[in-house]
């Protein structure tokens, strides 16, 4: 079936164009970048992490190619905040002088470090708020698409969630869908994304009509 063909054949992006069955080479209409062939996604199935994450890539790609154009902002303020605690944490372990002489220095670099490690939890918290994916606000639109998964440990049901506004404002809107993560998967722990694109449009469409009602 599908899955089988994105298995044994190079995966292409689903804007490098059709692909021969036979050859595994792009038909001339659209020929192929290096960026846009990637190796197929293979987990362990008895990684429940590994799973989820290969499920949340592979559905954002989805939403991005539809379209929606991420807010990197979330991701970089965070990285920028990470990257000044351990600027603070090196520099109390590496700086100029020697303790207890250098005293003051190492009192100023643990406070900002315990500074940044609070924003950075409120970060998380409030702006990022448990999304894996947020999106710029659209046309017409003041807050953009956020998506969110949960899947428990031990468990094989894969709950994906698009939604846009803080839940229980006026404007919030949300979706969701849940399906076993067999349906994605084969036994040999390949990603069959063939199976979850279609999933993950459903939910866009679902979404776009209940944000527009």
């Amino acid at each position: 079936g599908q899955c089988t063909k994105a298995i044994m054949a190079p995966r292409l992006s689903r804007k490098a164009g059709v692909v021969s069955g036979q050859t595994g080479q792009a038909t001339p209409d659209v020929l192929p970048t290096p960026a846009a062939q990637a190796e197929p996604v293979k987990v362990s199935l008895y990684d429940s992490p590994a799973i989820k994450a290969a499920l949340d890539d592979s559905a954002r790609q989805v939403v991005i190619e539809a379209g929606y154009e991420e807010d990197h902002f979330v991701s970089t303020s965070k990285i920028l905040l990470g990257i000044a605690a351990i600027a603070c944490a090196l520099l109390a372990q590496f700086g100029p002088g020697k303790f207890p002489a250098n005293w003051w220095m190492v009192f100023y670099c643990v406070a900002a470090y315990s500074v940044f490690t609070v924003l950075i939890y409120l970060h998380a918290l409030f702006i990022e708020a448990g999304a894996i994916l947020v999106c710029k606000s659209r046309r017409g639109t003041k807050q953009g698409l956020r998506m969110s998964s949960k899947m428990d440990r031990f468990d094989d049901q894969y709950t994906l969630t698009l939604y846009i506004g803080d839940k229980g404002s006026p404007g919030h809107r949300s979706v969701s869908t849940t399906a076993s993560v067999d349906k994605f998967f084969h036994g040999n722990g390949y990603l069959c994304e063939t199976a979850l694109q279609p999933v993950v449009e459903q939910l866009l469409q679902e979404f776009e009509a209940k944000k527009n009602s």
